[in-house]
């Protein structure tokens, strides 16, 4: 079953579905998606400067 992730529920489902790096709720904050040329989905989300050492080398899963 396939879940429809907003901006509202992105950051529950990114901890739900990435337990690797130890994020904390409330460590982000989804600002918006978007689709590109390739009808691949984004998400813009927010975080301070631990967020993004701990982000920045990793591909986050988000979905199916």
């Amino acid at each position: 079953m396939s879940e429809v992730i907003t901006t509202a529920n992105i950051e529950d489902t990114i901890l739900r579905q990435n337990p690797e790096p130890n994020l904390q709720t409330g460590s982000t904050a989804a600002k918006f998606t978007y689709v590109t040329k390739r009808k691949r989905r984004n998400a813009v989300v927010e975080g301070g400067a631990e967020i993004r050492k701990i982000l920045l080398n990793k591909k986050v899963r988000l979905g199916c």
